[in-house]
């Protein structure tokens, strides 16, 4: 496993995301283009996070060796619930 930092944009149901906010422990499919590996959020700072809301995340991947070299400040990437992209974000620390 490996935690990264991230800066993460939950989407509001309107542009396609939840309708709800998501607490510590929420587990997403995480992907950066093609590929992709699940984790776990922690927020920082705060209890949760609604949509439409961006704020500082840190993200436990539990294969961080499925995104190879592309694993990198700066990559930009798209939190999933199945085939429903419920956020995007960048990541800001390794």
């Amino acid at each position: 496993m490996r935690e990264v930092k991230a800066v993460l944009t939950l989407l509001r149901a309107e542009d396609g995301g939840r309708k709800t906010a998501i607490a510590n422990g929420y587990r997403p499919s995480f992907y950066i283009g093609d590929l992709q590996t699940d984790g776990a959020i922690q927020l920082l700072g705060v209890d949760q996070q609604n949509p439409g809301e961006t704020m500082s995340v840190r993200i436990r991947l539990l294969h961080p060796e499925n995104f190879g070299k592309t694993l990198m400040v700066g990559v930009e990437f798209e939190a999933r619930e199945g085939a429903k992209t419920i956020g995007r974000g960048r990541i800001t620390e390794l």
